[in-house]
């Protein structure tokens, strides 16, 4: 896609002035579309009423999950900190403040202690003598958040549709990399898998 195709004048002028640097990377471009959706979402939030903003907090916990997944990958790469994740717990998920600089899985469980996550991620974290890979914690995140909008739709039979749609696809790509890269067994696939069929 070329960046004249992207319809938002603020993105589409600091991706052109990053490629006219010898140096722009994925993270910076990264960040920069990371700062228009957080800029997009606190002006939304502006309008929403009590019930609204209990919908909109589910639809953006997507971006919470995205955080910690990189906070999990921080732990276990050379880098000590991400910028990526500090945009998000500086703005709109200040609860998680310091996972952008985790340097152990004791900073990082205490961290998470007093979110929604705290039961899925103690549970691959806390038992030292099972080892498990960071695809199926990525996995239990996403079955958590695609179950949650799924039975946040209630009787609305054509959101749960769409909703159902996208967990069909989503169950199809990762039963594919289960296969292929992971070995899973007919047994563990169907656990891994979102019960949801449409």
């Amino acid at each position: 896609m070329s960046i004249s195709a992207i319809k938002y004048p603020s993105i589409n002028a600091k991706l052109k002035g990053m490629y006219s640097k010898e140096d722009a990377d994925r993270e910076q471009i990264e960040k920069v579309l990371n700062g228009e959706i957080i800029y997009d979402i606190e002006k939304i939030v502006k309008y929403l009423d009590k019930n609204d903003t209990q919908i909109f907090n589910l639809l953006i916990s997507k971006y919470e999950i995205r955080c910690i997944k990189r906070a999990i990958k921080l732990l276990y790469s050379k880098n000590e900190y991400d910028e990526n994740i500090k945009i998000w717990t500086n703005t709109i998920f200040t609860d998680l403040k310091g996972l952008e600089s985790i340097k152990s899985i004791d900073e990082f469980l205490k961290i998470i202690n007093n979110t929604k996550y705290k039961k899925i991620l103690k549970k691959y974290f806390e038992n030292k003598n099972t080892e498990y890979s960071i695809f199926e914690i990525e996995n239990e995140l996403d079955k958590m958040y695609l179950k949650s909008i799924y039975n946040s739709a209630g009787n609305n039979k054509n959101l749960k549709k769409m909703i159902g749609a996208k967990i069909d696809f989503t169950n199809i790509l990762w039963i594919y990399r289960m296969k292929k890269y992971y070995n899973f067994s007919e047994d563990k696939i169907e656990k891994s898998t979102i019960d949801i069929n449409y």
